[in-house]
């Protein structure tokens, strides 16, 4: 499969220091693909690439159901192609995995057209809430109702699209409070969004409810729905396998742990990074100082599960 190439430039270090790492506000203003591109994962289900995030759709003779929505700027495009995909001409549901404009960049099209926008109810709190980023030195605004999603759920839940079964759940505080990934157990393929990454190291963001020990354990429920064939679509890069995230759970089991150590021995984050705790993961993810500021504020809100720490 075809690989997207920088699309995340959120997740790139811009400014060392325990006061924040800067992103620019331009970010998340447009993919670096300007062309979409189509895969096709199985009979029923297809991959969308160059929107901002990969899109994964289920498709049918009355129409597709979405996972993800990119960015804003490629969205009528992207629309229009998923349109395509259906005899129909139709969307009949858009799951948001998080809040984040990669995967929400649809919704006010949408959203005006009276489609049904599913997520976890926390995700619809945080785009229906005013906050900041500090990490990231972003200020959100309140969307407007319309664009919000307006079928939520609090765990996990079941549909069908045509003849796919779609199973979509919630895993507690990993990137956000919020994430969602979809399993289509039909054609073995789960949509993982931002909870696996490719060449960089995923984020737990704090400021939204993210926690190192989440993300190893949205890895860890995904590992055990996947067999040896089962293809994971990230929200950026190429499909991964079971072995993949297998890699990537043992990785962030240990910096867990090793975080932790880093507490009970009163280091600062400077301290840590300085340490190079990462060092034998940093040739499969790349740069670890933005995973590692945000991992180490993470834990200070779930320092009470760190035995010896306090």
């Amino acid at each position: 499969m075809e690989q997207i190439s920088g699309r995340r430039a959120f997740l790139k270090t811009a400014m060392a220091g325990a006061a924040g790492i800067a992103l620019t506000r331009g970010a998340w203003a447009k993919p670096n693909a300007e062309t979409l591109s189509v895969t096709r994962l199985s009979d029923n289900l297809v991959e969308i690439m160059g929107a901002g995030c990969n899109v994964v759709m289920a498709t049918s003779r009355d129409g597709v159901v979405m996972v993800d929505g990119g960015l804003p700027g490629p969205s009528a495009a992207l629309i229009k192609l998923a349109k395509e995909q259906s005899p129909a001409g139709k969307i009949l549901a858009l799951f948001n995995t998080n809040w984040r404009p990669p995967h929400t960049g649809s919704n006010h099209a949408l959203g005006k057209d009276g489609v049904k926008i599913l997520a976890h109810e926390n995700t619809r709190l945080w785009m229906g809430a005013d906050f900041d980023i500090p990490w990231a030195h972003e200020t959100h605004k309140p969307w407007p109702d319309y664009a919000l999603p307006n079928d939520t759920f609090y765990t996990s839940g079941k549909m069908t699209c045509g003849a796919e079964h779609i199973d979509y759940v919630h895993v507690p505080q990993a990137v956000t409070d919020g994430d969602i990934f979809i399993h289509f157990p039909d054609s073995n393929v789960i949509a993982a969004s931002d909870l696996v990454t490719v060449g960089t190291y995923p984020i737990s963001d704090w400021a939204t409810g993210g926690w190192i020990r989440g993300l190893a354990n949205a890895t860890k429920a995904m590992m055990d729905l996947a067999d040896d064939k089962t293809r994971i679509i990230p929200a950026a890069g190429s499909a991964q396998s079971k072995e993949d995230l297998k890699l990537q759970h043992d990785m962030l089991a240990e910096m867990d742990h090793r975080i932790g150590e880093f507490f009970k021995d009163g280091k600062s984050v400077d301290e840590m990074v300085a340490a190079k705790p990462t060092k034998e993961f940093d040739a499969r993810w790349g740069d670890p100082e933005m995973f590692l500021r945000l991992a180490y504020k993470g834990v200070w809100g779930h320092i009470r599960e760190y035995p010896g720490v306090i």
